[in-house]
């Protein structure tokens, strides 16, 4: 019975996935990705500098203005499902 209980996607709990948005601030692409709520979001950095063809060092990485590292997690940044993360592709300053 408890598996029929709605839930909001807003409000993820646990580990259970997220999916996070990288919005390049200079394309407006955005790229989706999933991952758990309790993972790095070093793994979604990486796959998209590789994706890009890209290195990392070239990769700036924010949300609400506040500059990532990559070891931050979404359960520690409290963002919500469907959360957009700015990606600024130059060099880091």
């Amino acid at each position: 019975r408890s598996l029929s209980k709605t839930r909001s996607p807003k409000s993820p709990s646990g580990n259970d996935p997220i999916t996070i948005f990288l919005h390049d601030t200079v394309s407006g692409e955005e790229t989706y990705f999933s991952l758990r709520y309790r993972s790095t979001l070093r793994i979604v950095f990486t796959v998209f500098a590789e994706r890009k063809g890209l290195s990392q060092e070239n990769l700036k990485f924010s949300f609400n203005g506040q500059s990532l590292t990559g070891y931050e997690t979404p359960y520690s940044l409290g963002l919500e499902d469907r959360a957009r993360i700015d990606v600024q592709i130059g060099r880091r300053s």
